[in-house]
Order: structure tokens, then sequence, then C-alpha cells
């Protein structure tokens, strides 16, 4: 039976479209992210539309603002069944205009925000031997990419940090998955110059990602299916021919 599942990042994008998708599958669902206005109009969409929904303002990356926020959403839905972590943050950078700061910014918001959902569902999810935690990175952990540095290492981290974890929980009934998508039409992806192959909705993600949660959960899923095989396959290019070919589509934004 759906439970209580609690979306950091909640507010627009991906997470609201997990919020509806998973309103609408039977589950309670817990909003987080730092802007309260549009929390509260995207909780009251969905109780209007019969589903029970509280939301939290909290700092993904700051541990007592995301532990007070997680205590929140349980004292008022229940027990947390599933946390997904999906806050992020994207900034393209150039060498001429680099900004330590921005890239610092990068990885405390999609890495730091990421470790500290999961350490604040754990303990509960670890005393009822039962759980799951999904984390949103992006097929940009496969291979660096130009110009998204920070963003791509920080997808890099939290894919391996997710991954690994998900070894020492399989035998504590808490299923890990690690959701590596392609592009996906958002607020955040609205400014890209560069051509982008197969992008899918957010909606359309939500879905698939709703799926897996009912199912248990549990492995790797980047999609679509070709950007994983392409992806994967460029492994086996000598990095000189990566490279030279990933400068080369990526200034395609540039030019037009």
């Amino acid at each position: 039976m759906p439970g209580h599942v609690i979306i950091t990042g909640a507010s627009v994008g991906i997470g609201a479209a997990l919020a509806r998708s998973l309103a609408s599958a039977g589950y309670s669902v817990g909003l987080i992210a730092r802007r309260q206005a549009l929390l509260e109009a995207l909780a009251s969409d969905l109780t209007r539309g019969g589903a029970k929904a509280a939301w939290a303002v909290a700092d993904v990356a700051d541990e007592a603002s995301m532990r007070a926020a997680f205590e929140s959403l349980e004292a008022e839905l229940g027990p947390c069944e599933v946390m997904i972590a999906n806050a992020g943050v994207l900034a393209f950078q150039r060498p001429e205009s680099f900004d330590p700061q921005v890239a610092v910014n990068i990885l405390r918001v999609n890495v730091e925000g990421a470790i500290t959902a999961a350490a604040v569902a754990l303990p509960g999810m670890l005393a009822r031997r039962r759980g799951q935690l999904v984390v949103i990175s992006s097929a940009a952990a496969l291979r660096g990419l130009p110009g998204s540095y920070a963003y791509s290492a920080s997808k890099s981290a939290v894919s391996s940090f997710f991954r690994s974890l998900a070894f020492d929980l399989a035998d504590k009934g808490v299923a890990v998955t690690v959701v590596q998508p392609g592009f996906v039409a958002t607020d955040m992806t609205a400014s890209n110059t560069f051509p982008m192959p197969g992008t899918w909705q957010a909606s359309e993600l939500a879905d698939v990602i709703v799926a897996r949660v009912q199912r248990g959960g549990g492995g790797v899923l980047t999609t679509p299916w070709f950007m994983s095989f392409a992806l994967g396959l460029s492994r086996l290019i000598p990095a000189f021919l990566f490279d030279r070919a990933a400068r080369w589509y990526f200034r395609l934004g540039e030019k037009s």
C-alpha cells in the first residue's frame, strides 16, 4: 500500500512532476524546497485533487534545516517510506570566467544535499527494516562534458556514493535507486543552446521513476536507453577522440 514519500527540490521541474505522479498513484507527498510560495501552491493543487500533501522549507545542504523539515513532514504525514533526493542546480562555465564559488555551490547542493537527504531518512528506515532511497543523478555522471565541470563531477559523485551505499543496505531492507536521465525539459535546461536529442518531459520521467518505486526500487535507471548505450560505449573510445567530438557537439549551440 502506498506510503509517505518525501521529495527534495520539489517546487519545480522533475521534483514537482514527481509529486504529481506520486499523488496520482496514492502516495502521501512531503515537499521540501527553498521557495515557500511555490511549495504552498503545489501542495494546494495536490490536496484539491484529493491527495495528502505537506511542505517544509529547507536548505538541503544544511543538516539542521533538513532534519527540522523532515521531522515536520513525518509528524504530519507519517513515517517516510521513500526519500527522493532530487534537489540540484546547474551552471555552465568557461575557463575565462571561471568562478570557484559557483562550482562549490553546485557541489554543495547536488552532492551534500543528496547525502543529507539520505542521512535524515536512513535511521527510521533501518529501524523499520524497510524503505527506499532514490537519488536523481544524471547521464552526465558517465562522462565529463564541456562547460559542466562541477555539474558532471557532482553527478558522478552522487551516482558513485549511492551505488556504493546500496551494497551495505542490500540486507537491511532499504533499496537504493540511482536515476541517470539524459536531457529533460525543465527550467534548468531551458537556456541550453546545443542540441538535446531524446529530450523527455519531466512528467514522462516522473512516471518511469514512480513505476520503479512501486516495484520496490533498486538499481540504476538510465534514460533514454540510447543515451545510456552511447555514453557507456564512449568509455571504449580513446579519450582524445571523445573530447574532440564533445567539444564540436557543444559548440554547435554556441554558433547557432
